[in-house]
């Protein structure tokens, strides 16, 4: 075989390279996650962590107003729990835990919802709403991280509060 002037000659020892060369551009564009920035609301989650929720509460509006309806299920339903975290409307955020515990019973956020639901119920002295939150974990939440944490709450709460609104 003649060989071109100034083409170098591929070898076998170049297939290995090109084969893995080829295997990550295939795993690239079939998973964009690991080619992209990141995704809004993870920018939402690591901002809340270093403290800048003004900054982590515009992106997450923006996220909601824009993105939320094409988002996936499980986008949706991260997007409700930093929705109910970090809005400063008490009322709000316990709309979002009643959706995501109503709407979404099984996902990852349904427990914690359920907790942060009774805690409010007790912040504002409705001890049947917090006891009926309560149940709710045990029965249907009772190998959850928030049903130890709420266990651990509940012996710390001290006194229930005066009962009336936030």
């Amino acid at each position: 075989m003649k060989i071109r002037p100034g083409v170098t000659q591929r070898t076998s020892g170049d297939r290995p390279i090109l084969i893995t060369l080829l295997i990550a551009v295939v795993v690239l564009l079939a998973n964009p996650e690991l080619v992209s920035a990141q995704s809004p609301l993870e920018q939402v989650e690591r901002l809340t962590r270093l403290g800048s929720t003004e900054e982590a509460r515009a992106i997450l509006l923006e996220w909601w107003e824009n993105d939320r309806i094409e988002a996936s299920r499980r986008e949706r339903q991260r997007g409700l729990w930093l929705r109910g975290r970090l809005t400063v409307d008490p009322r709000q955020a316990e709309l979002d835990f009643q959706r995501l515990a109503l709407l979404y019973p099984s996902g990852q956020f349904a427990p914690d919802a359920v907790l942060r639901l009774a805690q409010a119920a007790w912040a504002m002295g409705d001890e049947d709403a917090a006891r009926r939150h309560l149940d709710t974990l045990e029965r249907d939440y009772p190998r959850s991280e928030a049903f130890e944490r709420a266990r651990e709450w509940i012996a710390d709460a001290g006194p229930l509060p005066p009962r009336g609104d936030i």
